[in-house]
């Protein structure tokens, strides 16, 4: 199987996370976001040139989220869609809420800061800002009281909706500190130590200080 991914890409993050918690073997196949032509090639993978992408041998699955329910039903432990469909269903939602609100707004905070500050547009970094911290409320609440053998999002076992978070809530943490917010701050803590989190993670750190020199020198 090859994984299309970039180490910038912290959706590309969760999709590893998922195969290193399942240790499912794949090949990973970096692509350039930021060449014309590394996106041309790709194109013919997946039109819409995002990664990740995954092609198996039966086609091409799209889509962070999508790779990992595809990788739950063919390689099912540990499990990270529960069983349970009220279960299932909430898991479900704080992926979506986790990818929208965190990883999306991060993002977008991140590539503004790029730009001179002229040139940043200041209502969506609000926006930005005001709905990661709705999330932060929101997933504080559904963390508070947990012990650290059950701490997660959902229940009291890893799910796709705790790799979804985790992926995005690095970067916001250092645009949001999670200072007023214990549990989350803990729970960040502890699952950063997660080898699955650290290998998924390789690389992302140089990619970051590679885009900031080049974005300095445009400057």
């Amino acid at each position: 199987m090859d994984l299309y991914c970039n180490r910038l890409s912290v959706f590309s993050h969760k999709a590893k996370m998922a195969f290193f918690e399942k240790d499912v073997s794949f090949n990973e196949v970096l692509v350039d976001l930021f060449s014309p032509e590394a996106l041309q090639r790709f194109s013919e993978i997946h039109p819409l040139g995002k990664v990740p992408c995954l092609k198996t041998p039966a086609g091409v699955i799209p889509e962070s989220t999508a790779i990992i329910e595809w990788l739950d039903q063919y390689y099912q432990v540990p499990k990270l869609i529960p069983a349970n469909p009220d279960d299932a269903r909430q898991v479900r939602l704080k992926d979506r809420l986790a990818d929208w609100y965190v990883t999306t707004n991060t993002s977008l905070l991140f590539f503004q800061m790029l730009k001179p500050a002229e040139q940043q547009d200041q209502e969506r970094i609000s926006t930005a800002r005001r709905q990661l911290q709705a999330m932060y409320d929101y997933f504080e609440k559904e963390l508070v009281g947990k012990d650290d053998k059950g701490l997660f999002v959902h229940g009291r076992q890893l799910s796709m909706a705790d790799f979804a978070l985790l992926a995005g809530l690095n970067g916001a943490a250092n645009f949001i500190p999670l200072d007023h917010h214990p549990s989350l701050a803990r729970y960040l803590a502890l699952h950063n130590q997660r080898p699955s989190v650290i290998e998924a993670r390789k690389g992302f750190n140089e990619a970051v200080g590679s885009l900031l020199a080049a974005a300095k020198k445009r400057a």
